[in-house]
């Protein structure tokens, strides 16, 4: 018989999690590095599905700066 004891994920901070979606919009690489921290196992499924939406806005926009920037 297997022992299977399983830990409890932990939530994110709503906090950092606004905080995450601020710096992404403003296409930082702050926002993208709390998203990917988000990723991580240790967290349960909504915040990493939050983690994983911070990490491709931040990418969006971090790319349409950058066209924006070369186009001039």
């Amino acid at each position: 018989m297997e022992n299977v004891h399983t830990t409890p994920k932990e939530t994110g901070s709503n906090l950092w999690i606004g905080v995450g979606y601020f710096f992404a919009v403003l296409g930082g690489i702050i926002g993208i590095a709390i998203g990917y921290n988000y990723r991580s196992k240790k967290y349960d499924d909504q915040t990493r599905r939050h983690g994983l939406y911070i990490i491709i806005i931040g990418s969006i926009i971090m790319a349409i700066a950058k066209v924006m920037m070369t186009s001039r």
